[in-house]
């Protein structure tokens, strides 16, 4: 299979071991580490990784994102180097390398309140960082995350997108409802958690003040682990 990358190199795959399928696209292995997202045809851009968020995501080179690697455009919609550099702003990403991180399925309810705190903060800080570069945040769940040594990982940011559309305001209040939404989607994919936890949960990460962190810090002080919490309210 034939691909040109975002430099016009035409690069020649030999897929191996297929390792997932979605809705959107495959993954496979390819290297030692290096995985190949290879999107379906029919895949709208919604749910493509574009060049902007590309280049915005290396130069970030964030602790808690993945490392995504390179772009590849199908050659046959290329045509020609020439074709695509001159191009490539229009064309659609039809696949993209990326590092591998093995997930360790962490139950992060009986996670130290130190383990949780530390990660809400950091991804607290990469959000603000995609407000403020107008990114509005999308699909960010327990499926879009891997728990890797002490850190919890962002991946497959593929739907996130440069929203040119929309003002500051609605990107900030987009993306800290996504933030929520994503450490209540961790806790309830927990196997220690409970639908019996459902409202405990959401209060714990109601915002009740000038950050999410700062929240959440004040309602688990004299918690050893979020479980606590929960049981205690």
């Amino acid at each position: 299979m034939y691909y040109y990358n975002s430099k016009g190199e035409l690069i020649s795959f030999t897929l191996g071991e297929l390792k997932y399928q979605g809705k959107s696209s495959k993954i496979f292995r390819v290297k030692d580490e290096c995985y190949l997202k290879q999107y379906f045809s029919y895949s709208t851009s919604t749910v493509r990784m574009d060049l902007e968020l590309f280049h915005i995501l290396k130069k970030l080179n964030h602790p808690h994102t993945n490392k995504t690697l390179e772009l590849y455009y199908d050659r046959t919609k290329a045509k020609s180097k020439e074709y695509l550099m001159s191009h490539i702003q229009d064309l659609a990403v039809d696949a993209y390398k990326y590092l591998y991180i093995e997930d360790n399925y962490v139950d992060i309810m009986k996670e130290s309140t130190e383990y949780l705190l530390y990660n809400l903060q950091e991804l607290e800080r990469l959000t603000n960082i995609f407000t403020e570069l107008g990114i509005w945040m999308r699909d960010f769940k327990r499926e879009n995350t891997v728990y890797y040594q002490d850190k919890i990982m962002l991946i497959d940011l593929d739907c996130c997108k440069l929203a040119r559309n929309n003002n500051h305001y609605d990107i900030q209040r987009n993306n800290k409802e996504c933030l929520q939404e994503l450490f209540i989607d961790l806790f309830e994919k927990c196997k220690s958690y409970s639908y019996r936890y459902e409202d405990e949960v959401f209060d714990l990460f109601a915002n009740e003040g000038t950050t999410l962190t700062s929240s959440v810090s004040k309602k688990l002080c004299k918690c050893k682990t979020p479980l606590d919490y929960i049981k205690k309210n």
